[in-house]
């Protein structure tokens, strides 16, 4: 049976990306959970100390709005 690789790891530093089109947001969280590519997680939002989901895009990369 093959499994996945996490993209995302509990714990670590995350780059959480926003773009609707018009706008494009960057900032840093702390990964809730682990995940693989398309996974919703929960991150922590470092800036605001709020937990947000997030879909998991690449490595130590998640995203808001897509």
């Amino acid at each position: 049976m093959l499994k996945e690789i996490p993209l995302v790891r509990k714990g670590k530093m995350v780059k959480i990306v926003f773009d609707n089109g018009s706008v494009h947001i960057v900032t840093v969280g702390l990964s809730e959970e682990d995940g693989v590519a398309g996974n919703v997680v929960r991150v922590k939002n470092i800036t605001s100390n709020k937990i947000i989901y997030a879909r998991v895009l690449s490595d130590s990369v998640v995203g808001i709005g897509f």
